[in-house]
């Protein structure tokens, strides 16, 4: 677990109500909250793709399953005594791929290290500084400086690869 007193990041695999006791304790918050409250603020949390509910159902039954291979960090911040998710990672890790599959921090939250805190998680998680990332075309400036930082590198364009009429951009690699 890292993070200062505004903000903790989580393995979503690591979720359970001692830890959740923990990260609540160190964030003053009055309440605690059960696992299926964290998974139903995450499903809101995430991108508008097609398919995405379906796909994150798939993403915690792997997480479950083999949580070496896949898992989610998860930033839980204190607004109003009220814990939300101000940033959430999926990463994916096999013999063939070493993948940032999301990475958001919400907008009120950006600026405060969130996401090169949870780039490092990533980094020890998937044992490599370059893994593969896409960003939607409309998202790409919101990373150029993340991105930069950590010197990665765009490979290719791919039209309609999750959304027809759309361009992703991939990053530190070939999409699979």
């Amino acid at each position: 677990m890292e993070g200062n007193m505004e903000y903790k990041i989580i393995k979503y695999s690591d979720i359970n109500p001692d830890s959740l006791k923990d990260i609540f304790k160190h964030l003053s918050l009055n309440c605690l909250v059960t696992e299926s409250q964290v998974k139903e603020e995450i499903k809101g949390f995430l991108p508008a793709y097609p398919e995405i509910i379906e796909w994150y159902q798939k993403v915690i039954k792997e997480i479950e399953k083999k949580p070496s291979s896949r898992d989610m960090f998860i930033s839980l911040s204190n607004e109003n005594n009220s814990f939300v998710i101000s940033g959430l990672m999926i990463l994916k890790k096999t013999e063939n791929e070493k993948k940032i599959c999301t990475l958001r921090v919400k907008d009120n939250y950006q600026k405060k290290g969130i996401g090169s805190i949870l780039m490092g998680m990533a980094f020890d998680f998937l044992e490599t500084k370059k893994p593969l990332i896409t960003v939607p075309e409309e998202s790409v400036d919101n990373f150029s400086k993340i991105f930069n930082k950590f010197d990665f590198q765009e490979v290719e364009k791919i039209s309609d690869l999750y959304r027809k009429n759309k361009i992703e951009y991939i990053y530190n690699g070939h999409f699979k």
